[in-house]
């Protein structure tokens, strides 16, 4: 009888436990994500402070300008990477197929802060970088990267 009480008490327990798991998938979910654009974010930001600030104030960041046709009013994917944040190499076809993460980068000098009501120093690029995964095209993750003129002229 004392095996069966005992043997109630534990599944009464793992039911608790196992409507934890649900919750715990989707925390390492969004966790990965996480690290994967700040991997992501720092490999733009090292392309945009090794680049010439003559090529950040045209745009030259911007491999694919235009509209990606599936969403209104986002510009195309310009950078792909994999699962771990590397970025994919080779022709475009290929990086198309095989991505996991999209990246559109579009750059100006002088624009406003954020919630700022004056402009940046013209000596400062806006590097605006939108991220979104292949398995949720319908989620953009939008960031700004701050970088100064590093007084490279071409």
């Amino acid at each position: 009888m004392e095996v069966v009480i005992s043997l109630g008490v534990v599944a009464f327990a793992f039911v608790g436990l196992l409507g934890l798991i649900p919750v715990g998938l989707t925390n390492l979910d969004t966790a990965i994500d996480a690290t994967v654009e700040s991997q992501i974010l720092q490999h733009v930001g090292t392309m945009a402070r090794q680049a010439s600030f003559t090529a950040l104030k045209s745009d030259q960041l911007d491999l694919n300008p235009g509209q990606d046709t599936r969403f209104s009013n986002r510009p195309m994917a310009d950078y792909y990477f994999n699962e771990q944040g590397e970025m994919l190499t080779g022709d475009l076809a290929a990086q198309q197929k095989n991505y996991v993460y999209s990246a559109a980068v579009y750059s100006a000098a002088g624009l406003p802060l954020p919630g700022g009501t004056g402009y940046l120093n013209q000596q400062v690029a806006t590097v605006r970088v939108l991220i979104t995964r292949r398995s949720a095209p319908g989620i953009l993750r939008a960031y700004s990267l701050y970088v100064a003129n590093n007084g490279l002229s071409q």
